[in-house]
C-alpha cells in the first residue's frame, strides 16, 4: 500500500517521493505519470525491491511553467495495476 507521497520542486527538477507499507512481494514496479494541462502521460518507471519501503523519482522534464502533479501506480508481478495515488500539485516557473 502506498501510504505517503510528496512532490518537491528545486532547480526546475521535481522529486516525487513515496513510502510503502505491507507486503511488498507482489509489487513488480511503479509507473510515474505526470499530469500537466489536463494531459496525463507516463514518464518513468521505478523497480520495486522487497526490502525497501522508501522510493523516489526525479523528473528532469518539469521545467515547463505551470501546475503539475504526478500519479504513482503500483504494478504487480502479473503486470496489473494494484493501486494508484495522486501527488500534491506544484507550480513550475
Amino acid at each position: 500500500t502506498i501510504i505517503q507521497q510528496a512532490v518537491s520542486l528545486k532547480n526546475r527538477k521535481a522529486t516525487v517521493t513515496w513510502n510503502i507499507s505491507g507486503d511488498l512481494t507482489n509489487i513488480d514496479h511503479f509507473l510515474i505519470n505526470i499530469n500537466y494541462l489536463g494531459i496525463k502521460k507516463t514518464i518513468g518507471k521505478v523497480s520495486s525491491f522487497k526490502n525497501k519501503s522508501n522510493y523516489f523519482f526525479i523528473d528532469n522534464t518539469s521545467d515547463t511553467p505551470g501546475a503539475i502533479s504526478y500519479e504513482i501506480v503500483a504494478i504487480d508481478k502479473t503486470f496489473k495495476k494494484m493501486q494508484s495515488v495522486k501527488s500534491n500539485e506544484v507550480i513550475s516557473k
